[in-house]
Formats: C-alpha cells, structure tokens, sequence
C-alpha cells in the first residue's frame, strides 16, 4: 500500500521551509499543493468576512484532489505549521493496516487536545518495548484539520458534497454544517478514529485576537510538545 504526504502554504516561506526540513528529516516526500489566492474566481461569491476561511477550504479540497489524481492508497493532509513526530516513517505500514482493518473513513493524526487521553502505567519488573499507539474513538467536539489521513473512497464522497455549490448554499441555508475543513473534512463520517501520541502538534500559535483561542492553542502544544520526540 502506497501513502502520500500534502500540504500547501499561503505565501510564508518560514513554515514552507520548517515543513521541508521536517519531512527531509523523516525521508518522507511532501507535495505543496499550491494554495487557493484571493482571485480565484471560487472566492467571488463569499462574503468578505468569510474570504480567507473559504480559501482554506478549498486548498483542502485541492489536496484531496491531486491526491486522487495519484496512484497512491491513502493521503495525508496537513497544513504548514505543524511540529511533526519524530521517526515516523516506521509507523506508516501499521498505520494504514489499522486504517483498513477498523474500516475506518477518517483517521485524525493530530488534534486540539488539552489534555492526555491515554496513558501507559508499568510496575517493576514490567517496562515496554514499544510505545503503544492507539486508535480512539471521537465526537465531533474534538478540533483540528493540521493532519489526517483518508483514502480515495472518503476523499472522493468529500468533493463530491463539500463544492462550490455546498458553500455557496450555506450562506442561506443555516442547517447546512460550515464550509469549513474542520467542521466537514475531519468529521463526516460514521467511522472516524484519532491516533494516539499524535504524528504531529499543531505550532501552538493562532492567527486571532480572541484570546481564550490562542490560550487553548497554546495549552494544547505545550501539553503534549517534548524536543525528545517532536521535530
């Protein structure tokens, strides 16, 4: 089974670049798919206030296209200020097993979380060979589009709902779920699981002045961030 890596980044060459040397670091190749500008003709329609968030959207949706225009089995999407997990190219074969094993649509390899959901006690004499790595369920409160995983059957159902039509439709239709990557592309599904120690942390740093946003932000980096196993 084959595995891509994408992302894409708005003009910052800064993260371009720590995205580059972290992924050379792994041996894993990345695709910068090339971000949605202000002037694509996808953008007209939005409101002003809703401009950039559709612009991200619709780079998500770029990745999954050009991830479906490969050969590969599953894609992996993230955005360009994650802090990625050290040595984890060896994970990837077990990683898509358990994808497929589970029947999983979805698998969050990073997410907003504040606090640690699973943790491993040993009592002497025991210890463990190998850090365990495991797959929890999640509710849709659970936040974060810096990195997960689908294959090309979820990718494919994503375009074909989440279009130019879909967000076009929200900004009447208040029963419609947010055109919003977070709110869609990590959540529509009814077999979705999260992957814990996490591949990768989102930066820690947000683009808002709403405060109890960049403390959260924050507090979710710092609970799980160690230089001994994050880039």
């Amino acid at each position: 089974m084959k595995i891509n890596f994408y992302t894409f980044s708005f003009n910052n060459p800064q993260r371009k670049a720590k995205m580059e040397e972290q992924f050379a670091a792994e041996g894993i190749p990345l695709e910068f798919v090339e971000p949605v500008p202000s002037t694509d003709p996808r953008l007209t329609a939005a409101p002003d206030k809703l401009k950039r968030l559709w612009g991200i959207m619709f780079s998500h949706l770029d990745m999954l296209q050009t991830f479906l225009n490969s050969d590969a089995d599953f894609g992996v999407f993230c955005e360009d200020d994650i802090r990625l997990r050290k040595n984890i190219a060896p994970l990837l074969p077990e990683i898509m097993l358990q994808f497929k094993r589970h029947n999983l649509e979805i698998l969050l390899l990073s997410c907003l979380c504040s606090y640690v959901p699973v943790e491993v006690y040993t009592h002497q004499p025991h210890g463990v060979l190998e850090h365990p790595y495991t797959f929890l369920t999640y509710e849709d409160n659970l936040w974060g589009a810096h990195m997960y995983m689908l294959d090309s059957k979820t990718a494919q159902k994503h375009l074909d709902k989440y279009n130019l039509e879909y967000a076009i439709k929200t900004l009447t239709d208040s029963s419609l779920t947010h055109f919003n990557p977070d709110w869609t592309l990590t959540k529509d599904a009814r077999r979705k699981a999260a992957l814990y120690p996490m591949l990768s942390l989102e930066s820690g740093v947000v683009n808002t002045d709403h405060e109890f946003q960049v403390q959260f932000h924050k507090m979710c980096f710092e609970k799980h961030f160690s230089e001994e196993f994050y880039h």
